[in-house]
C-alpha cells in the first residue's frame, strides 16, 4: 500500500511515517515481502499518521481508489475496483502490478515515456521489498510485465469477481518470444539481477533490523537495515518520475561509499550531492565494524520488516 501510494504522489513521507510505526517482528519469525498478490489491495492509511501530514485518511483512501482505477487526473494507471461500499467510502483496488504501474495505459495510448516510466515503477518496486526485509514474493506473471486480463468479464463463473483481472494464465510465449531491448526482457532481466544481487548481498539476510530515514526531498523514501553479522546496509530510492539530489551526508554518516547496486538512471555521487534518476534506487553495503551495532543515527525510527498488511 505505502509503495503503490508512493508511486501515485511521488512522496514517500506517509510511507516513512507508516512503516516507522508497525510492531516489532516476534523472534523465531518472518514475513513475506510482496509488491502485490493474488488478493485486491486494500488502502490501509492510518487516519492519525495521515492528519501528522495534513492529509484527510478518508479522502486519500478514495483518492488512491480514483487513481488506480484510471479515473484520477495524471493517472497512470489502470485498475478494476473491488467490494466498492459507497455508505462506508472504502473501494478495494485489482490489477496487475504492471498495469498499475503503466504499462497498460501506456501501451494503449502508444507513449513510449510514459511505458519507459512504468517498467522503472515496476523495477524499482521489486527492489525496495527485496530489501526492505521479510522473502520477497515475485507473484506469476510480473517478470514479464503482464497486465490485466479483461477476458475474466466473459466468463460467467469470474464475472462478478474483479480479482480474476490480476489472475490470468501465464503467457508462456510472450516469455519465449520475449527479444533483447522488449519490456518482457527488460523487466525479466531486471528482476533476476535484483534478486541476484540480494543473494550475494549478506547484509540482506534474514535477521537484521530495519530503520526508516527521513529526508527533505519528497520522493526520496530510505531504509536502513542492520545485521548482527554481516552488517549494515542502506537502500536510497527516489519515487518520483524526475531526478533528485540529497546531501552526500546521506551515505557519509555510516562511511558508505561504493554502491553494491544500482537501479535505473545513474546514482552517483557529484561533489556534495548524491544524485538520483527518476524512479531509481542505490544499494549500499558497509564491511566495517562487522558485528558491532552503531547507535542510531539522528531522525531514525526503529521500523520492524513486516510489510503493509491489505
Amino acid at each position: 500500500v505505502m509503495l503503490w501510494n508512493s508511486f501515485a504522489t511521488a512522496d514517500a513521507r506517509l510511507a516513512v511515517e507508516s512503516l516507522s510505526l508497525l510492531p516489532p517482528t516476534p523472534r523465531g519469525a518472518g514475513w513475506v515481502s510482496y509488491l502485490r498478490c493474488h488478493d485486491d489491495i486494500g488502502w490501509a492509511v492510518d487516519d492519525g499518521v495521515a492528519a501528522q501530514l495534513g492529509i484527510d485518511g478518508g479522502a486519500h483512501r478514495a483518492w488512491l481508489a480514483d487513481f488506480y482505477r484510471g479515473d484520477a487526473p495524471g493517472s497512470f494507471a489502470l485498475g478494476a475496483p473491488f467490494s466498492s461500499n459507497p455508505t462506508a467510502a472504502d473501494e478495494r483496488t485489482c490489477g496487475t502490478a504492471a498495469s498499475l504501474a503503466g504499462r497498460e495505459r501506456a501501451r494503449r495510448e502508444g507513449d513510449e515515456a510514459a511505458l519507459d516510466l512504468a517498467v522503472r515503477r515496476l523495477l524499482l518496486g521489486y527492489a525496495v521489498i527485496s530489501s526492505f526485509g521479510g522473502i520477497p514474493l515475485l507473484y506469476m506473471g510480473d517478470e514479464i510485465a503482464m497486465c490485466n486480463d479483461w477476458s475474466f468479464l466473459d466468463t460467467p463463473e469470474y464475472a462478478e469477481d474483479s480479482r480474476w483481472v490480476h489472475r490470468p494464465f501465464m503467457d508462456w510465449a510472450a516469455l519465449d518470444a520475449a527479444a533483447p531491448g522488449s519490456v518482457e526482457r527488460r523487466v525479466y532481466d531486471g528482476l533476476r539481477h535484483i534478486f541476484d544481487v540480494r543473494r550475494r548481498t549478506p547484509a540482506l539476510s534474514a535477521g537484521g533490523e530495519t530503520y526508516m530515514h527521513r529526508h527533505d526531498r519528497l520522493s526520496v523514501l530510505a531504509f536502513e537495515r542492520r545485521h548482527p553479522v554481516h552488517g549494515r546496509f542502506y537502500g536510497i530510492a527516489n519515487i518520483g518520475p524526475t531526478s533528485v539530489s540529497v546531501t552526500v551526508d546521506a551515505l557519509r554518516w555510516a562511511g558508505l561509499e561504493q554502491p553494491v547496486e544500482v537501479l535505473g538512471d545513474a546514482v552517483s555521487i557529484d561533489g556534495p550531492w548524491l544524485r538520483l534518476g527518476p524512479l531509481s534506487m542505490g544499494w549500499y553495503v558497509d564491511a566495517a565494524d562487522v558485528g558491532v551495532q552503531p547507535p542510531p543515527p539522528v531522525a531514525v525510527r526503529r521500523v520492524d520488516t513486516t510489510p503493509p498488511r491489505t
